[in-house]
């Protein structure tokens, strides 16, 4: 059978209600429902008022909770990770499948005068005139908005729906403190309260947070006797929609849970049974949910390995992403920095780059001075290094991209690594950046504030004899 995909791409900035309705009604119709929040048009596609007003990494989020939890929906954030524009024919060949036909979902000004081939499809896009003859679209038309059905494509679905608020009024209302709820999906609305989105102040990564309900999905470190015993206690509150993600053991436990549940765009909240626990608070479960906490908002790498068997795998790391030798020999690896050649040839067991909250782990372990987690700073550290001689370890700034290459990946190959998920095969190089699109919210009690875990493992505990 034939498989219908209807595209649905938006600014979604923010994403409201009535996008959601949108997307509830294509799936009731379409096998699947590709969301793409758009990318930035550049150049001479680049349209007067198309500047979005929140960072990538908030609309990414902003799209992830929207649209969380509806049949067929998919969210695709490629245009806002790459900070890029797709065009609708493109973006129907990105997610066209064998045995498929894929529908574009247009506004009734995107069809305006298309009797005469005049409109906005047939006029501007790529190979227009091609696409309205053959493709499928899906107009959404407001109820009682005057149109010309002579205007509609040959092939057509028209979807009729309510009046709604348009996307630049919400945030108009969002800068003058006026209420917007009516307009947004809870889980959206509370998002941008807590991190003062659309608000003429100033965004910090570090805010409060309180859960709505003391409900969790939790994340047990199954090989911890502790951690087990602290899950069934906790386990009546795992009913219903969840507020937060708990995991519950050490710092590894932790970095699994973010890899597994990033995208579920909830706060993070570690119970702590394991060892030291700097991305964790405590070890109590005492109503932890009715308190006040601090919130961390947190990026992740992008990390793209190139294998040397040519193939391309991509991951995200929440700590740190590296590269170390395969076998007895030492490694040789070419560092590039923001497409500058910094090192021809290292030579030692490996090269790590770390995030401000990784800094704790590997790379303190490898020579690197730890960090504060939210310090907007990435660590590039060596270890083992022989030449060149003296090399200490870099602090680069949140926006650089750092290649780690094999200098001769066939004597000399090298494994790579996500958080210590190794790529199955050697790679012949990593490409790592802070992603636009990938990020934690990290909460901890005011007694368990990382700031002062810190500064507390800095000093030696003073003895008075």
């Amino acid at each position: 059978m034939t498989q219908r995909i209807a595209i649905y791409a938006n600014r979604f900035d923010p994403p409201t209600i009535h996008h959601r309705h949108i997307a509830e009604r294509l799936s009731e119709t379409f096998d699947r429902v590709i969301v793409v929040p758009s990318g930035p048009r550049c150049g001479p596609r680049a349209k007067p008022g198309e500047i979005p007003d929140s960072r990538a990494i908030h609309r990414a989020t902003m799209a992830d909770l929207n649209f969380r939890g509806l049949p067929k929906c998919i969210v695709d954030l490629t245009d806002l990770e790459r900070q890029e524009f797709t065009p609708p024919v493109a973006l129907a060949e990105r997610h066209a499948i064998a045995n498929s036909e894929v529908w574009h979902v247009v506004s009734t000004d995107w069809i305006r005068d298309g009797a005469t081939g005049n409109s906005i499809i047939q006029k501007e896009w790529d190979r227009g005139a091609q696409e309205w003859s053959r493709s499928g679209f899906v107009v959404l038309r407001e109820h009682g908005e005057p149109f010309e059905e002579a205007d509609l494509p040959p092939r057509h679905v028209l979807l009729e729906h309510t009046a709604h608020m348009p996307g630049n009024t919400i945030r108009m209302m969002l800068t003058q403190w006026e209420p917007v709820d009516d307009y947004l999906h809870p889980p959206v609305a509370a998002y941008i309260q807590r991190h003062g989105l659309f608000r003429d102040v100033q965004q910090s990564e570090r805010t409060t947070f309180k859960p709505s309900a003391a409900q969790f999905q939790l994340f047990v470190d199954g090989w911890n006797k502790k951690s087990t015993n602290y899950g069934q206690l906790l386990a009546p509150y795992t009913t219903g929609e969840p507020a937060m993600i708990v995991p519950i053991g050490g710092d590894g436990t932790m970095l699994r849970a973010i890899r597994k549940h990033w995208r579920d765009r909830l706060p993070f909240f570690g119970i702590n049974t394991g060892g030291v626990g700097f991305l964790l608070s405590g070890r109590e479960v005492s109503a932890f949910w009715q308190q006040e906490l601090l919130l961390y908002h947190l990026p992740l790498l992008q990390v793209q390995a190139v294998l040397c068997d040519g193939s391309i795998r991509e991951s995200i790391a929440f700590n740190e992403a590296w590269v170390e030798r395969a076998t007895g020999q030492t490694a040789w690896v070419r560092v590039t920095v923001n497409g500058v050649e910094r090192i021809p040839q290292l030579v030692g067991d490996g090269v790590l780059v770390s995030t401000a909250a990784g800094s704790t782990s590997y790379a303190r372990a490898m020579g690197a001075s730890p960090v504060p987690l939210n310090t907007e700073v990435l660590l590039l550290v060596g270890s083992n290094v022989l030449k060149p001689a003296f090399w200490r370890a870099a602090v680069l700034s949140l926006d650089a991209e750092i290649v780690l290459e094999a200098v001769d990946s066939v004597r000399r190959p090298l494994h790579g690594y996500c958080d210590g998920e190794i790529f199955p095969e050697p790679v012949q190089k990593l490409t790592i950046r802070v992603s636009r699109t990938a990020a934690v919210e990290l909460a901890f009690t005011s007694d368990h504030d990382p700031f002062q875990k810190l500064t507390d493992e800095q000093f030696p505990p003073i003895t008075v004899k």
